[in-house]
């Protein structure tokens, strides 16, 4: 199913100002709270029923990423991938991918043939392509918590190269 994001990206955007005219001496959690419960809904409409492509989940990625740097004063080229981590919040790759599993685990369990049809249908044509798949026969705590450990060691990845860099980065200017 093709969906087009570029009228999700202008309504987060016009919320997105919006409530940052309007809230700007206000404390970066309460801004957060009301991004979260105002803009996200926008980037996230219909996230389990839809497969974006990489680069649709790159561009609201972008957005959400752009909230976090305004709010909390980070440079556009700075990643705000640790910070998010660190406030035990998820970037936006991970949310549509949280609201997959959950969009499963519903389908799994909903009394409704032709849609349980469907879902093993999808499953045996997607199982190896869509990682969300692999979380739903456990418990959903389970599942939810695999998303977030999923994130945790993606940052927990991004530090440990960064670090390398550095010390890299280092040696080579005084092997000069």
């Amino acid at each position: 199913m093709f969906f087009d994001i570029h009228t999700p990206r202008r309504s987060f955007y016009a919320a997105f100002n919006n409530i940052l005219s309007h809230a700007k001496t206000l404390e970066e959690p309460v801004q957060l709270a009301l991004f979260e419960s105002y803009c996200l809904p926008l980037l996230t409409f219909a996230a389990g029923a839809v497969t974006y492509s990489q680069q649709q989940v790159h561009a609201l990625n972008v957005c959400w990423n752009t909230m976090y740097q305004t709010v909390f004063n980070f440079n556009h080229w700075e990643s705000v991938k640790s910070f998010i981590n660190s406030l035990v919040k998820l970037s936006l790759r991970y949310v549509l991918k949280l609201y997959k599993v959950t969009f499963y685990f519903h389908l799994l369990y909903f009394n409704n043939r032709l849609l349980l049809d469907l879902y093993w249908l999808y499953y045996d044509d997607c199982y190896s392509a869509d990682d969300c798949l692999h979380h739903v026969f456990g418990p959903r705590h389970a599942a939810v918590s695999a998303v977030y450990e999923r994130f945790s060691a993606d940052c927990l990845t991004q530090l440990i190269l960064l670090y390398f860099f550095l010390v890299f980065t280092f040696l080579s200017f005084f092997d000069e």
